[in-house]
């Protein structure tokens, strides 16, 4: 099997088991992928703002919902995407 089919599978793999793209990525090049494989398989995933909805799922904290996330390897900006959507939600907020 190519560099490239690997990584496309063991990314997609991950994605649905609810990892974030730095934690993909890191993975990925522990296995030896070539980072440009794993760049473009992770491109090709679904955005990682949806991942990280779904992930989150049935956090309703804001705080332990962020705290998730971070340690599963999202970004930021999609971490900070989903604790808005639970802020709105809980109206309890990060404090």
């Amino acid at each position: 099997m190519d560099d490239a089919r690997l990584a496309n599978g063991r990314a997609e793999t991950l994605a649905e088991r609810g990892w974030g793209n730095a934690a993909i990525a890191a993975r990925l090049e522990a296995e030896g992928i070539p980072e440009a494989d794993a760049a473009s398989a992770i491109a090709k995933l679904e955005p990682e703002t949806a991942r990280a909805a779904r992930t989150a799922g049935a956090v309703s904290d804001p705080k332990k919902a962020w705290a998730l996330l971070a340690r599963r390897g999202f970004d930021e900006e999609a971490i900070e995407a989903v604790v808005e959507t639970l802020d709105g939600e809980t109206g309890r907020g990060l404090g």
